[in-house]
């Protein structure tokens, strides 16, 4: 598949290409935030959910809480 040849052949040029290009942070823009949400359904963690951080225009988040992994 192409993750097991291509993945990797991409990986080195792409590190190659960015070699002498210095590293800058990344500032957040305004009205956007970050929210742990449940990695499978993406709603608010239920009690037995991995989770994951994802940014969210403010006003979008999810507001229910995953019912799928209980």
């Amino acid at each position: 598949t192409g993750g097991i040849i291509a993945a990797p052949l991409f990986a080195k040029i792409m590190k190659e290409a960015h070699r002498d290009i210095p590293v800058h942070d990344f500032s957040r823009p305004d009205g956007i935030i970050e929210l742990e949400v449940c990695l499978k359904s993406g709603l608010l963690p239920g009690g037995a959910c991995k989770t994951v951080k994802l940014p969210f225009k403010r006003g979008t988040t999810p507001q229910e809480t995953c019912q799928l992994c209980q």
